[in-house]
């Protein structure tokens, strides 16, 4: 192939992704406002209160003869 064909190709290739990246850009910007939307209103919301959850049992809790382990 020959350097005139190549740059023909090249510069064809780059004018196809160009157009394929006009058509996806309007969805992507949708998606990108969508979010920050659901951002906003996260912030927005008052911070819900944590009740302190129980302590997680560890698989090892009868080795250390806790005295609801013992029967």
């Amino acid at each position: 192939m020959r350097w005139e064909r190549r740059i023909v190709v090249v510069v064809a290739g780059i004018l196809v992704l160009l157009g394929a990246i006009r058509l996806i850009a309007p969805d992507a910007v949708a998606a990108i406002r969508a979010v920050r939307e659901v951002v906003k209103e996260l912030r927005a919301e008052p911070a819900r209160e944590q009740r302190p959850s129980e302590p997680r049992r560890n698989s090892n809790d009868h080795e250390r003869g806790d005295a609801s382990d013992r029967r």
